[in-house]
Formats: structure tokens, C-alpha cells, sequence
């Protein structure tokens, strides 16, 4: 079969090794689930606003995701020192899907009644980061807000979302197109990933390799920040923000 993926490090233990089976296609989030709902591709590893936005063409992954409870380190808006304040204008990343609609629901929940403009925000990132006025964000996510984090003052999003509601955060799902035979598919990629959780620091090793972080870093990262396994109380989490915050994904389709 042919599955997509998004090219970010937390996604590497769900599909490092998945090519042995399957033809594996990666790209950013946005572009995969574009190739999803076109028929394109058979299953994909993309945001899990998709799911809500079509949960009649798609089935999930029964167990497995991308989410975090707490620090995230890989979603992040940038600005100025007083981040927590509202904004104007927000650039978004043009990869997202997902986080958009967590960033605009944490500004509703901060600062009712405010209508930030979106704009979108294309790479080299650092050009518009660098020059943001104090009335303006950015959201960036993936590998290339790890990598920023460390120069200009950021907002963790998935820490502020915990601290705010007390719940897990999903970011992505494995999606099957209803039509195809998901289970053995399904079976397939749980395989994969227990296979590389069991030597998490074979595996860091591994993608050490492919990623410009540190072997350390890519440990922590994806042993602490990124959750994987899609409990029914992360289920419920995930439920609840897209109930919540279903007029926002439904404006910004």
C-alpha cells in the first residue's frame, strides 16, 4: 500500500522502518493530507483535524498518534518578551493544519472577543521572526521550531495547553482511507513502532543521522515530549478540544 507521513522528527518512530512494507511518502502536513483526500495516497500520517473535518471518508489508528500532555517543544509561537498578550496578526505556518486551530483557540481563550488576522508564513522563518512587531506572532511547528527555540523568545503551545485545560493535546493521527484493507495496514504500523520503542536509544541514534538535533535531544524529545499511544482517555482529550473548538476549524477550512 501506499502511505503518506510528515517529515518532523516526532514522527520518525511510527515510520522509521514502515518502508519495508509499505511505500512510504513524506512531506509536510499539509501537503499529505491534501494527497489523503484526493485519493492519492492510501493512509497517511497527518493533522488530526483532518479526522474531524471528514470522519466519514477516514478511519484512525486505534491506538496510535502523535499528542503530548505538557511540553510539546515542537509547536511554538514567536514574538516579543509579553507573548501572552493578544495579537493583531498572527503568521502560521504554512505546514499546519492542527496547531492553527490550537493557536487561535488558546487566543479566544486568553483574550475573548479578539480576532487576530491570519496570515500565512512560508521558510526561511527566521527572516519574519526576526522582524516581528510587537502586535504580531508567529506560529511555527516541526523540526523548525526546535531548532528557533533556543534564539528568540517563544510560547511552548502543548504547555500551555495543558496548564489552561488540564488535558493531552493530539496533533496528528494515522488515517486509513475507509475503502482499503486498514486493519493489516493498521497491524503493520503498530508493529513498526513497537519494533523501534524497544531500543529508544538505538532509534535516536538512528535518526541523529537524518536530524540536526543532537542524539540527547532527539531522546528526550521523543521518550518525553511526544506521547504516542492513543489511550481512551487521549481519545476523549482529543474529542473534547475539536467540540470545543469545532467553529474554528470549520472557519478556517
Amino acid at each position: 500500500m501506499k502511505a503518506g507521513t510528515v517529515t518532523f522528527l516526532n514522527a520518525y518512530p511510527l515510520f522509521s522502518g514502515l518502508e519495508e512494507k509499505h511505500e512510504i511518502i513524506r512531506e509536510v502536513p499539509s501537503a499529505i493530507a491534501g494527497r489523503l483526500a484526493n485519493g492519492e495516497i492510501d493512509a497517511a500520517l497527518v493533522s488530526a483535524v483532518e479526522y474531524f473535518r471528514n470522519p466519514g471518508i477516514y478511519r484512525f489508528h486505534p491506538s496510535l498518534c502523535v499528542s503530548s500532555r505538557g511540553a510539546v517543544d515542537s509547536i511554538r509561537l514567536f514574538g516579543d518578551h509579553e507573548l501572552l498578550r493578544p495579537r493583531k496578526k498572527i503568521y502560521i505556518d504554512y505546514a499546519t493544519r492542527t496547531s492553527v486551530v490550537l493557536a487561535v483557540y488558546l487566543h479566544e481563550l486568553l483574550f475573548p472577543g479578539t480576532n487576530p488576522e491570519l496570515l500565512p508564513l512560508y521558510p526561511p522563518y527566521e527572516e519574519k521572526i526576526q522582524y516581528l512587531k510587537k502586535e504580531e506572532a508567529a506560529l511555527v511547528i516541526g523540526d523548525s521550531a526546535m531548532q528557533l527555540s533556543g534564539l528568540y523568545p517563544s510560547v511552548d503551545l502543548g504547555a500551555l495547553y495543558t496548564r489552561l485545560t488540564g488535558r493531552h493535546f493530539v496533533y496528528a493521527l494515522w488515517l486509513a482511507r475507509r475503502e482499503i484493507d486498514h486493519e493489516s495496514l493498521f497491524r503493520d504500523m503498530t508493529e513498526t513502532y513497537r519494533l523501534n520503542m524497544r531500543n529508544p536509544d538505538l532509534l535516536a541514534e538512528q535518526a541523529e543521522k537524518e536530524y540536526p538535533f543532537s542524539k540527547e535531544r532527539i531522546l528526550r524529545y521523543i521518550t518525553g515530549n511526544i506521547h504516542y499511544d492513543l489511550s481512551e482517555a487521549t481519545i476523549a482529550d482529543m474529542e473534547w478540544f475539536f467540540n470545543e473548538s469545532a467553529g474554528i476549524y470549520k472557519r478556517l477550512q
